[in-house]
């Protein structure tokens, strides 16, 4: 991958943010970098705006990669968030299916190398790429059925009929509410953080 150099002030204008399209004038700070081949990318210093994986290398294959990559952080965050389950099963589900879409990619430049070449590096590299992402597409889907399967409570009831929460003395009826809720949120969000980090798959593929 390339090196990310930051600026933190512009010796003239450099155009427009790669990303956001924001204007970077003379004396703003900015990143670039650039590939052997092609101009510079320019982004500006928003967090948004960073250069993800996906924008540092110029391989088809690690370009897909790392966009599926991207897209499963991203959902696993979003869960982690207050997500539901289903919203989170369907985005790993899709990504594996976009993994199975690549493996096929490699599976067929593979088998459209003549069979003499097949057997040698590149033949062999193809092979594998094809093989791991079917592999890992199939733990993809494995974990969105777990995730499925993972149950939140909706409301105070439903949460009070596993969770017995007396009300303290002198503790009046609001306050009572207030606090069954912190514990049912509390509850939830250590359901999310426990079933998302049991759905993180490694998407590592030589």
């Amino acid at each position: 991958m390339p090196r990310v150099i930051i600026v933190k002030k512009a010796q003239k204008a450099q155009g427009e943010c790669g990303r956001c399209n924001a204007k970077i004038e003379k004396g703003d700070a900015y990143k670039w970098w650039k590939f052997r081949y092609g101009g510079r990318r320019i982004r500006c210093l928003k967090p948004g705006c960073s250069p993800k994986p996906s924008d540092l290398t110029q391989s088809e294959f690690y370009g897909t990669l790392y966009g599926i990559q991207e897209s499963v952080e991203t959902a696993l965050d979003d869960f982690r968030n207050g997500g539901e389950p289903g919203d989170l099963a369907s985005a790993l589900n899709d990504t594996a299916q976009e993994l199975r879409d690549l493996g096929e990619e490699c599976q067929g430049k593979l088998d459209n190398m003549p069979e003499g070449l097949q057997q040698g590096d590149t033949g062999q590299l193809l092979e594998n790429r094809a093989q791991e992402c079917e592999s890992k597409a199939d733990e993809l889907e494995s974990a969105a059925s777990e995730i499925e399967s993972v149950e939140l409570y909706d409301d105070l009831e439903e949460y009070l009929a596993d969770n017995e929460t007396a009300r303290e003395e002198k503790e009046s009826e609001e306050a009572h509410k207030t606090r069954v809720k912190q514990d049912m949120d509390e509850a939830n969000e250590q359901a999310r953080d426990e079933a998302a980090s049991n759905a993180e798959v490694d998407l590592s593929i030589d």
